[in-house]
């Protein structure tokens, strides 16, 4: 029972840390996203539909592509972010108080970096998925043998590149300076000592 906790624990803070980085860091300076989130942000700006609610409907999405291809443990261990994330990212976008307090973009791409990447790798840690496009990284990997940190880079940097049609060329490389981060900061927190984890070949 105790260690389910702790992997619980890790599950749950590692989403607020990605959504808070996400809200009141990228989104805030106007940072340029991958992932889930920078997915929405591309329909956002073709369709003004909600990014929360896109990241809803693609993560219910993922979600049921992880369960077909890699199975209910797998699945159920990714429920939890697949409601939980958008339930706190949607908690700090509407927080006053969390935002308008870093405004210094680069600073502001290496935290959100950072952030994003620790939390990821705590999610990770737990034998989870974020309930992002790291499902599809995992599945990938189980049907290719390529390792999943290659598979979210290139996702990602796909995603960056949706954006250039409405982002200046500063904004891509500020965003590809949160994905690089993102990655080596994943790495870093999987390679803590005494903490298990299925690494799925990171």
């Amino acid at each position: 029972m105790k260690e389910k906790i702790k992997l619980l624990t890790y599950i749950v803070v590692g989403n607020i840390l990605i959504a808070f980085a996400i809200s009141t860091l990228v989104l805030e300076n106007k940072i340029i996203a991958g992932g889930v989130t920078g997915f929405g942000i591309v329909i956002n700006h073709f369709t003004n539909i909600s990014i929360t609610g896109v990241v809803y409907i693609t993560n219910i999405v993922l979600f049921l592509l992880g369960l077909y291809f890699m199975g209910k443990k797998f699945a159920l261990s990714t429920l939890i972010s697949t409601f939980l994330f958008p339930i706190i990212l949607s908690f700090f976008e509407n927080q006053p108080i969390f935002h308008n307090y870093c405004k210094n973009i680069l600073v502001a791409c290496i935290l959100a970096g950072c952030l994003i990447g620790i939390g990821i790798g705590l999610i990770l840690k737990a034998e989870a998925s974020t309930g992002g496009i790291d499902i599809i990284a995992v599945i990938v990997n189980k049907k290719f043998n390529v390792p999943v940190f290659i598979i979210l880079n290139v996702i990602d940097i796909c995603i960056l590149i949706l954006q250039m049609s409405f982002s200046s060329i500063t904004n891509i490389l500020y965003g590809l300076i949160v994905v690089f981060l993102t990655s080596f900061m994943v790495n870093k927190t999987l390679n803590v000592q005494n903490l298990q984890t299925n690494t799925y070949n990171l």
